[in-house]
């Protein structure tokens, strides 16, 4: 997204991007790739389903 911010805007992005691997570019994939055995982030609660009226 910072990109898009600064391609579009031609601004800096005002708050950080969460950090994220595009695995389809070498060095990318290697960090992925060696990080795996790492625990990752929780899964945070689910929204209940909306309910019909």
């Amino acid at each position: 997204m910072p990109d898009v911010i600064r391609y579009y805007l031609n601004e800096e992005p005002v708050i950080r991007n969460v950090d994220t691997w595009r695995c389809g570019e070498p060095d990318h994939l290697t960090e992925v790739m060696d990080r795996l055995d790492e625990p990752g982030p929780q899964a945070g609660r689910q929204a209940p389903a909306a309910r019909a009226s």
